[in-house]
């Protein structure tokens, strides 16, 4: 089996790394140089990487409306699309709406990335959200996924943007926060000061536009970013 894979960001080289223990894997990516791949990863024309029976887009939010309209000339009768973005309910929208009937659709966010799973993604977590898929089909997909150690959950769109402008917007709302006050590493610090710079280090590594894709996409995220700004103003004044 061949995978193909559009876009070779920092999660695309993750992802195909993954996927490269059970099959081949295709990648495509519009800014992509010459350059040596891991084994069983090759380069491709978008073409070729979107006729596969799984394509995964690994863009941005921002750039997956365009991606979806590149592949669709491409894109076989059966096709397994995904998405994996941190936004579901807009992802699921434009794929619903761009792709063709005959194409099956499965949105997914892997809870995991090249920092926090960087060891193993054995025990990581994984939402899906079925959008057009045959029954058996997303059976096989659920049980690849346990096998290589995930721990998968079926979610709403809407159930899963709540969710995530609570908890990974707001950490990384917090950790860039933090970072940008350029408070330093200590040697003798509490527990609780150390995992705050642990949350400082992988809010770096990933992308501003990961951080502002949220906001821009996630109206849930916008209400939390209220709630934020006016409990500032709250602690202020009770410091003041």
């Amino acid at each position: 089996m061949t995978v193909g894979i559009i876009g070779y960001g920092r999660f695309g080289k993750f992802a195909a790394k993954l996927i490269a223990k059970r099959a081949n894997v295709l990648v495509y990516d519009m800014n992509m140089r010459p350059k040596q791949f891991p084994r069983r990863i090759r380069s491709a024309t978008l073409q070729k990487a979107s006729s596969q029976s799984i394509v995964i887009l690994a863009v941005p939010v921002s750039s997956l409306q365009q991606a979806l309209r590149s592949i669709v000339p491409y894109l076989q009768p059966s096709t397994l699309v995904l998405d994996v973005c941190a936004v579901k309910v807009k992802p699921v929208e434009w794929m619903k709406t761009i792709l063709p009937e005959d194409v099956s659709i499965l949105g997914t966010h892997p809870l995991f990335g090249p920092d926090s799973a960087q060891a193993s993604i054995k025990g990581h977590r994984v939402f899906i959200c079925p959008v057009r898929i045959q029954r058996e089909l997303l059976r096989h997909v659920i049980r690849q996924l346990k096998a290589a150690g995930l721990v998968v959950n079926t979610i709403s769109p809407e159930e899963h943007d709540k969710m995530i402008a609570e908890t990974l917007f707001l950490t990384q709302y917090i950790g860039r926060l933090v970072g940008k006050a350029g408070l330093r590493r200590h040697a003798f610090s509490t527990k609780s000061y150390t995992d705050l710079m642990k949350i400082i280090t992988i809010t770096d590594n990933d992308t501003r536009e990961l951080f502002r894709d949220m906001l821009l996409y996630n109206p849930h995220a916008k209400q939390v970013l209220k709630r934020l700004l006016r409990a500032e103003t709250h602690v202020l004044n009770e410091l003041y």
